[in-house]
């Protein structure tokens, strides 16, 4: 167990770290937090894999399909919230997202990516749409071979969305004493606060 972060500059610090584990630790915590934003039809809020997360420029990263409600939704209105919970500790975000599709950005991200995540966007069916069974939705089997014409639709289909946080809510439950720390983005940077938990 690590030490308790004693200033605002180590807790700023340690939610960073924290988010950066949960992007290469599958079993982290902190590797999908629930990703909340409002629709035309109330609020909306789903489980979402962190695919990156970069201190320096306070981005953080997920992917999704482009037929999806959740991208049209979010091209309507770039607002979200992002809840990571573990191991005693709460970090919620704020931001806005930028939706890459077919740019040098989606192209890349696609390239890296494993060839088992990239078929996931093979399926025909966009997601959410009513089927009669769960194999009706088309989804291929792990083990069969890639169509290449499946996984040109599926690129076509990606959709990198890079989130800019404009605030970052940290708690931390402990039989030690609860703490808690704000910081926001501003024109000079992040600025941080200790608040009651």
């Amino acid at each position: 167990m690590t030490a308790m972060p004693d200033t605002l500059d180590d807790v700023f610090a340690h939610a960073w770290a924290r988010l950066r584990a949960g992007v290469f630790g599958r079993h982290d915590p902190f590797h999908q937090g629930v990703l909340a934003n409002a629709t035309d039809e109330g609020p909306q809020a789903r489980y979402v894999v962190l695919r990156a997360a970069d201190a320096a420029s306070g981005t953080l990263a997920f992917h999704t399909d482009r037929r999806s409600p959740k991208f049209a939704a979010l091209a309507a209105d770039p607002r979200l919230a992002w809840v990571f919970f573990g191991h005693g500790e709460q970090l919620r975000i704020e931001g806005r997202v930028r939706l890459h599709h077919d740019d040098d950005a989606a192209r890349a991200t696609w390239a890296a990516m494993r060839p088992l995540a990239r078929r996931t966007y093979a399926v025909p069916l966009p997601p959410g749409t009513v089927v009669d069974a769960p194999e009706d939705a088309g989804l291929p089997g792990l083990g069969a071979p890639a169509d290449p014409a499946a996984l040109e639709a599926a690129r076509a289909r990606f959709v990198l969305a890079r989130v800019e946080a404009t605030r970052l809510d940290w708690l931390s439950l402990a039989a030690s004493g609860h703490r808690r720390a704000r910081f926001e983005r501003g024109p000079d940077g992040w600025q941080g606060r200790w608040l009651a938990p």
